[in-house]
């Protein structure tokens, strides 16, 4: 399965590519010399400067391919801005649309083994009398063990320019389709290089593995529920390897004088992100009127009370 038949530009495979790097966000961009750009993709600052390519940065082991095409994620965008809240304004609901820009953005792919011993209180409930003398009881008795599970797929951005919490908002993205990395996969198309090393990337992927402990022992422990459960696991045979991941990246301009709305895309599901600002005057203006209705209340009973009196 190659790329899909709507590259963004069509370069000459024979020029090299050539490296962009944000003075803002960070983001590392590899590019053809066709596909250069005066902004970034990501922040769409104008503060972009050749960088030098760095042969020890890691090489990406894995992509997925395009599968979203681009009217595709244009009618999800608008579908987002029809789908904002009254507290978000008009403004953004009908402000125009930038370019789509289509970009393999790098992440580091995690697995390991993760053992566990641990301790908890295992309750086991049951009930005694009938009628209106029904009553819940719950027996706890101490458990102690251990436990192993595989700790996979586990995805954590490698770009500067795309925070790992925004990139979560998309996901997930369905790994099964995930190819071996070969230049022809995402040839035509802009990609990231990493801006974060897998040194930096370490503990958050670790912070992630141990959510999915946590979650995989709460489901392991026997009787009706438990609590008070401690433990302390081990990871081993871990792997990091670099994945490209496709992302249409698209502004939404608000005002002349506004930095715009980024939206993020998932290329491969459709799935949406965007941080649209509240709308302050509606918002003083909606707890003006709760005050204004609550003022109104107490002087209605007030007068109710002297009227009665």
């Amino acid at each position: 399965m190659g790329h899909p038949p709507w590259p963004v530009q069509a370069g000459h495979q024979h020029t090299s590519p050539l490296e962009l790097q944000c003075q803002e966000c960070g983001a590392l961009l590899r590019l053809t010399h066709e596909q250069r750009t005066a902004t970034c993709f990501y922040c769409r600052s104008p503060n972009v400067v050749e960088s030098a390519s760095d042969p020890s940065r890691p090489r990406p082991r894995f992509a997925l391919a395009f599968v979203l095409p681009p009217e595709v994620a244009l009618e999800r965008a608008r579908a987002w801005q029809r789908g904002l809240g009254w507290f978000r304004g008009k403004q953004i609901r009908n402000a125009p649309l930038g370019n789509l820009q289509a970009v393999y953005a790098p992440a580091f792919l995690y697995s390991a083994v993760a053992r566990s011993g641990y301790h908890v209180e295992i309750g086991e409930t049951y009930t005694t009398g009938s009628g209106d003398n029904k009553r819940t009881h719950t027996e706890w008795r101490p458990l102690a063990g251990e436990h192993a599970t595989f700790v996979r797929d586990i995805v954590v951005s490698a770009s500067r320019g795309i925070p790992n919490l925004e990139l979560e908002r998309v996901e997930p993205y369905d790994l099964r389709a995930m190819h071996r990395y070969t230049a022809a996969l995402i040839s035509g198309w802009p990609a990231e290089q990493p801006s974060q090393s897998p040194t930096e990337v370490w503990q958050s992927a670790r912070a992630e593995a141990m959510q999915h402990v946590d979650y995989q022992l709460r489901r392991f422990m026997p009787g009706d529920t438990h609590r008070h459960l401690q433990f302390n696991t081990q990871l081993s045979y871990e792997s990091l390897d670099l994945l490209l991941l496709p992302l249409w990246v698209l502004p939404v301009r608000v005002g002349p004088h506004v930095p715009p709305v980024r939206l993020l895309i998932n290329g491969q599901t459709g799935r949406i992100f965007g941080h649209a600002p509240l709308d302050w005057q509606r918002v003083v203006l909606a707890i003006a009127l709760i005050l204004g209705g609550i003022v109104a209340f107490v002087f209605l009973i007030i007068a109710l009370g002297i009227l009665l009196s």
